[in-house]
């Protein structure tokens, strides 16, 4: 597999875009993995609130049908994952407000959440999200699929693993244009918070021709050993 852009560093491929609304978010390589590293409290949510900090990117030139993929450990620093806390994939329209949040969320599931300016969801009304057993406690494999208005969240826990769908969404589709959205990752907390870290294995979007490099083979990392 190539990817475009396995995270091996030592500094950001020039196609990234490090989005930090306070100037306060940091970032890092690790044995392969990229690392967002914030302090409690970086929330974003409607409008006027804008704190998280997001790597983004362009999608591709043709956007009619495509996808994002990472793998994501939400688990660095503890056995599980820090409460008040989500991390992941994203979609986001900074111009319109609306953003789609993909990933593990508050050590209890694997959700979407999204909004449009005001109107923001959470997985009772996005009605899109998958609750593993015993909360997040292992890395996670993500990936959202566009096909024309609609995005579908998908999810596995191993490589080689088949995928499987936690749901398609056509709210958020149409606010997604070329020339008008991003793609990337993406990590915040909320009030309850603590400082929060969150690891990348890879981002990989096969549609996206001309960024891949390879990524001569991804080890494991073992976390806090």
């Amino acid at each position: 597999v190539q990817y475009p852009d396995p995270f091996d560093g030592p500094d950001l491929a020039d196609f990234w875009t490090f989005r930090t609304p306070g100037d306060n978010d940091r970032h890092a390589f690790e044995d392969g993995w990229f690392i967002l590293d914030i302090d409690a409290g970086q929330d974003t949510y409607k409008r006027g609130v804008d704190g998280a900090p997001f790597l983004l990117t362009d999608p591709p030139a043709d956007d009619a049908a495509f996808s994002i993929e990472t793998r994501v450990n939400a688990i660095l620093d503890q056995a599980v994952q820090p409460v008040a806390s989500h991390t992941g994939l994203v979609f986001f329209n900074e111009t319109d407000w609306s953003y789609s949040f993909w990933g593990p969320y508050n050590n209890v599931d694997i959700r979407l959440e999204d909004v449009i300016e005001q109107d923001y969801r959470w997985r009772d009304q996005t009605l899109i999200g998958v609750t593993p057993g015993g909360g997040i406690t292992e890395d996670i494999y993500l990936k959202i699929e566009k096909n024309g208005d609609e995005l579908e969240f998908l999810w596995k826990l191993a490589e080689g693993d088949n995928w499987e769908s936690a749901g398609v969404d056509a709210k958020l589709g149409p606010q997604y244009r070329i020339g008008n959205y991003k793609i990337g990752l993406f990590l915040k907390n909320w009030g309850g918070s603590i400082p929060t870290r969150a690891a990348f294995d890879y981002f990989h979007s096969p549609e996206i021709v001309g960024l891949s490099v390879d990524p001569n083979g991804k080890a494991a990392t073992q976390w806090g050993a």
